[in-house]
């Protein structure tokens, strides 16, 4: 009860009772009204307090003095005692309330302080399982998909999401979100620091932003109306991602309600915003560790292929894997200049599943409105951000290269100090300017493309001049010879090395006997083709002037110890006489020849051997002798068809026993087609081979067709394959091939003037002739005194001295005939 309101009730109530008891008895007086203002006393001091007990018994002690008792002293003796008790009562009731009202208050407390302890114990919970998620998160999207999770999960919140700034501070881009619409995911994937949205104000202030409503979001950020009905928008919160003062990104909350955000609420926040940009930057070294990792091995791998890289084709290879796979590329061009500068050849690649694809190279004029034309002439790193910006300025080089990708980044390549050409990589979809990492990255690879390239230009021109020296010193064609059938192979070495020295050789000898050498010269190179060059025509000298192959074997020792690079050369030479198919043969360190019988058997040569030629001592130089059966066939040839890389020689002997005894059947170029099956497409070795088989009778060549200057190009190669097994040297069967087109020519032309028809080719090797006809069944027109056309037998005439020219009504046959032996 109020003071006021015990006061004037208690004394009213006081007053009352006294002005009721007036003129009571004596008895009366003793009893009943003291009694009652004794309580009514006690009672205001008990509701009200001391004092108003106090007033209260003053108030009704005057009453009882008055109207009761008359003044009597005994009344005001119960007065005081009506005060002393009210005042007692009142001041035991106020320390009852006291302790009443503190043990309140520490319960209050008490609740305050549980509850205080429980958010913070909340709060450092998901902080705990925040760290642990940290602690298993190893990239910068592991880390923000943890904080996402634990930003829901910890506040309650509908939806979260993390976007980081930038280098340069001007974008966001969002790494990581969960419980947005997907189209407000897509349009919002990166865009500018400064837009209009809550993440702004963060930036700015570098402190949480909280925004309780609906109506409050969009006052402030209009722009959040577009964002669409699925948006969760009843309440909003951000806080910056900090890594010490550094601000490297924004966390966002959303709910679909309104929320009253605390200032626990904003701590957590904060604190997870702090906690997270931490285990960010964490992150990102890591990252940036493990791509120098891979940029390291990247090096390195490209490094070794182009250690191992011959020729420009397989350095632009390497280059071209390299920077694809560096810099998450699509597709990559190298474009090498021309000796004279005015044009650059392009090599392009495109990635298709990891493995990169080459397209065909093509040509362009340096001065062309290309990218890498102008890199080229320009010395500087280019960046194409967007297909209309390339198509603007190079639209040449777009035409022909715009389905790489949508932009591109082109450095020159440098060599020596000067440019050789320019390195270009692209990417299907756009994309920022590439990071000064990647920028390096691509300039070292380009620094590299230059040195291998700048090697391999100088094997290809070497490579080149002793190709083009061993051709010129080789037989013509597949080798010849005037009694013997023979198939000659060269193939070089593709892989890892130089033009070797291996060689063939066939000679006719006045005797009638053939003389047969394969040889190898030690080394690679352009000395290797020289010294090949004079220990072949040394051979030939000799095969022709001695008659016993240890004897040539011997002079061609003396020779060659006088040649730079013939030292430890091999060769095996054989002299074989087809009338009695009786063979002799020496061989210097040389592989064993081969015998395939009719029957499928096979067996090596093994005598007649000894020593390489070159060596610094004489020793005795053996041979031996075979009769060959009817049908046999000899096999020579040099180490690089048997011999493996750590794999006995042996082994390579067996393979080809095995090989050449299932292909015995067939011409002897089928044969070689199939024991040079043994070797891989990657040849570290050049191989010579040489097939030797009786002369056999050539089948009657006979083609008919129509009278159709088309169909002449199928007659020339059906013709010129069948004259390879003439025994007829190349240009001779190439001046019969020239005749039977000049002639078929003719006919097509002035036999069938406004008709179809046909002409008809014969061809047949008879008594040491080969006799050729060209038919038809129609009827000339003769040429007129002005006309240039119709001449064409007078050149099959100077090409083929025998000529005779049969006419008659059912048509014309031109016979040619030329000697085999």
């Amino acid at each position: 009860m109020s003071f006021p309101a015990a006061l004037l009730l208690g004394g009213a109530v006081q007053v009352a009772v006294a002005i009721a008891f007036t003129g009571a008895s004596e008895s009366a007086y003793r009893g009943v009204p003291s009694g009652l203002g004794l309580l009514f006393s006690v009672v205001a001091g008990v509701l009200a307090g001391p004092l108003a007990g106090i007033l209260v018994a003053l108030e009704g002690g005057a009453g009882f003095v008055i109207f009761v008792t008359n003044g009597e002293l005994g009344g005001w003796v119960a007065v005081v005692l009506w005060i002393v008790a009210a005042g007692v009562a009142g001041a035991i009731a106020d320390r009852y309330r006291e302790t009443g009202r503190e043990r309140d208050i520490a319960h209050a407390s008490e609740r305050r302080a549980r509850q205080a302890a429980e958010s913070e114990s909340a709060r450092l919970a998901h902080l705990h399982n925040l760290t642990g998620r940290l602690a298993d998160a190893v990239t910068v999207r592991d880390v923000c998909g943890a904080l996402v999770d634990t930003a829901i999960g910890s506040l309650g919140a509908d939806a979260s999401g993390v976007a980081l700034l930038s280098p340069d501070g001007t974008e966001l881009e969002r790494v990581a979100a969960r419980g947005f619409p997907d189209d407000v995911l897509e349009a919002w994937s990166r865009f500018p620091a400064d837009s209009p949205v809550i993440a702004r104000d963060v930036i700015r202030e570098h402190s949480v932003v909280t925004l309780g409503s609906a109506e409050e979001a969009l006052e402030r950020y209009p722009v959040l109306a577009s964002f669409g009905e699925g948006y969760p928008m009843g309440a909003l919160a951000a806080a910056p991602l900090l890594a010490g003062d550094e601000l490297l990104g924004v966390l966002g909350v959303n709910f679909r309600a309104p929320r009253r955000f605390t200032l626990e609420d904003e701590s957590l926040l904060l604190a997870i915003g702090r906690q997270c940009g931490q285990a960010i930057e964490r992150a990102r070294l890591f990252e940036a560790e493990q791509r120098a990792l891979r940029r390291a091995a990247r090096l390195q791998e490209v490094t070794a292929r182009l250690a191992r890289a011959v020729t420009t084709e397989d350095a632009a290879r390497a280059i071209l894997r390299g920077a694809t796979g560096s810099v998450g590329a699509d597709a990559a061009s190298i474009a090498l200049a021309s000796d004279d500068g005015r044009s650059l050849r392009v090599s392009p690649g495109v990635l298709s599943n990891g493995t990169l694809r080459l397209r065909p190279p093509f040509e362009i004029s340096m001065n062309d409105r290309a990218v890498l034309a102008h890199v080229y002439r320009d010395g500087r790193a280019l960046w194409i951000a967007s297909p209309d910006e390339w198509e603007a300025r190079f639209a040449e080089g777009f035409g022909t290269q715009g389905d790489l990708g949508r932009c591109l980044y082109a450095v020159p390549i440098v060599a020596k100090g000067e440019a050789i050409g320019a390195l270009a990589v692209y990417f299907r979809e756009e994309r920022g300017k590439p990071s000064a990492e990647e920028a390096e990255l691509i300039s070292s690879f380009a620094h590299q493309a230059g040195v291998a390239l700048e090697r391999a230009r100088a094997y290809e021109v070497e490579h080149e001049a002793a190709m083009t020296l061993q051709r010129n010193l080789m037989p013509e064609g597949t080798g010849y010879s005037a009694t013997v059938d023979v198939d000659g192979r060269y193939l070089p070495a593709t892989r890892g090395v130089h033009v070797g020295g291996d060689w063939y050789d066939i000679v006719d000898r006045p005797d009638g006997t053939v003389a047969f050498a394969v040889g190898d010269i030690a080394g690679h190179g352009l000395q290797a083709a020289a010294a090949m060059g004079q220990v072949r025509s040394a051979w030939r000298a000799l095969a022709l002037s001695m008659t016993e192959p240890n004897a040539i074997l011997a002079s061609l020792d003396r020779f060659a110890g006088g040649v730079d690079g013939a030292f430890f050369s091999t060769i095996l030479t054989l002299l074989l006489d087809p009338s009695r198919n009786a063979l002799r043969y020496a061989s210097a360190g040389h592989p064993p020849a081969l015998v395939i019988e009719p029957d499928g058997s096979t067996r090596f040569l093994e005598g007649g051997r000894s020593v390489p030629l070159g060596l610094p001592f004489d020793l005795p130089r053996p041979q031996a002798q075979e009769r060959l059966g009817p049908g046999s066939i000899l096999v020579v040839y040099t180490d690089g068809l048997i011999e493996r890389r750590e794999e006995p020689l042996d082994r390579g002997l067996e393979r080809l026993a095995e090989v050449a005894s299932r292909v015995r059947a067939g011409s002897l170029a089928e044969i070689s087609d199939e024991l040079l099956e043994l070797v891989a497409d990657d040849r570290h070795d050049d191989v010579a081979l040489l097939t030797i088989g009786p002369r056999h009778q050539l089948e009657v060549f006979r083609r008919t067709f129509p009278a159709d200057p088309h169909e002449l190009a199928t007659m020339r190669a059906d013709l010129r394959t069948w004259l390879e097994r003439s025994g007829l040297p190349t240009e001779t069967r190439e001046d019969v091939v020239l005749a039977c087109t000049e002639a078929a020519t003719n006919a097509i032309e002035h036999a069938y003037i406004g008709r179809h028809g046909d002409v008809l080719i014969e061809a047949e090797s008879k008594d040491g002739m080969l006799q050729v006809s060209v038919t038809d069944h129609g009827r000339w027109r003769h040429p007129r005194p002005d006309d240039s056309r119709g001449r064409g037998l007078e050149l099959v005439r100077a090409v083929i001295g025998d000529v005779d020219v049969e006419r008659g009504e059912g048509g014309t046959t031109v016979r040619m005939r030329v000697g085999i032996s």
